[in-house]
């Protein structure tokens, strides 16, 4: 008994912080600004997403509400409201924005330059002067099949910067260039990938109806990348296919000839050895060039030393062979009869 009753107990408390955060969500949605406020309408050909309570901000600072969405025709006429603070002009353009991942959006209103005259209130801005919403959903519903090793952090960070290249934020164009190397690097099919995120971008450039520069720039750039590759592609596999034995032969017969040195060593050494007793101590002599070329180097570089004491021997000196001479070749060595 005691049991259930704890259950029910957290079971309530999880309902009512649940309650309560969402209490807090709807009033943030619905919380007016504050000051005096001017309304204006805004046709747009998508307002997929948004919804009434939505932000509208000027540089990312809210300066108003979305009041009515609803159907004007074939097209979507959203009303909202902007502070009196900051008027709209004539050339003003009106855009519904990805506030994040999740698929919240907000309206953007952009400033000209320079601004034309100023709008009355009530003026509804036409489908020329606005950016409608889009579906982020068509430029990576086919990714999963190709990522099978991408890293969920990765994956959202080139998701955010294709959001803000696509909003015209030209800072995007960068990050989502490294982006997309990286996501390639890890991609199971490079070409796949590619040719994925150029379609879904085409996608979404059709959408936007010409209104996002930076995204055909980007869109052309990528295809100018892969045009040369796809050109190529079958004589780079028939390039392939064709060295690919020749390759394999070439290996196994290097591999032979390594086998068959290795194994000819020791033989062609004792052969020596048995025609050239000396070939040991020529082995030795052979061995000691290297000191013998620092000790050349030694004598021509640096400062002359005093000559070397000169030994008498009683009984005569003993002339040394030549390959003593080559194993002592640095030292002053006198041997005595």
């Amino acid at each position: 008994m005691k049991r259930i009753v704890f259950l029910m107990a957290g079971l309530t408390a999880i309902v009512a912080v649940a309650v309560v955060l969402t209490l807090i969500i709807v009033n943030a949605l619905r919380t007016p600004v504050n000051g005096p406020v001017r309304h204006y309408d805004a046709l747009f050909t998508d307002a997929s997403g948004l919804i009434v309570g939505n932000d509208v901000r000027i540089s990312g600072v809210q300066v108003g509400k979305v009041e009515k969405i609803h159907l004007d025709g074939k097209n979507a006429r959203i009303t909202f409201n902007v502070l009196t603070d900051h008027p709209l002009y004539q050339n003003t353009t009106v855009a519904i924005r990805y506030q994040s991942l999740v698929g919240q959006r907000y309206v953007e209103i952009a400033q000209a330059p320079t601004p034309s005259a100023p709008l009355a209130a009530g003026t509804t801005i036409p489908l020329g002067q606005t950016i409608p919403s889009f579906d982020i959903a068509k430029l990576f519903n086919g990714f999963r099949p190709i990522f099978e090793t991408l890293d969920p952090a990765q994956f959202n960070r080139l998701t955010e910067n294709i959001l803000q290249l696509i909003q015209g934020d030209e800072r995007g164009i960068g990050p989502i260039l490294r982006d997309i190397d990286a996501v390639l690097k890890l991609s199971v099919d490079r070409q796949a990938a590619l040719q994925t995120i150029i379609t879904n971008l085409g996608d979404i450039s059709k959408d936007l109806g010409g209104t996002s520069d930076q995204l055909f720039y980007l869109i052309n750039d990528l295809n100018d990348v892969l045009e040369p590759f796809e050109k190529q592609a079958d004589e780079f596999n028939r390039a392939g296919a064709d060295a690919l034995p020749v390759l394999r032969r070439s290996v196994s017969l290097l591999r032979y000839i390594e086998n068959s040195v290795d194994g000819a060593q020791l033989p062609l050494y004792d052969v020596a050895s048995r025609t050239t007793p000396g070939t040991p101590t020529i082995m030795a002599g052979l061995s000691l060039i290297p000191d013998l070329v620092q000790g050349m180097r030694d004598a021509l570089i640096e400062e002359k030393t005093a000559p070397p004491t000169a030994y008498e021997c009683k009984n005569g000196v003993v002339k040394m062979p030549g390959i003593g001479e080559v194993s002592f070749a640095n030292q002053d060595l006198v041997v005595c009869k």
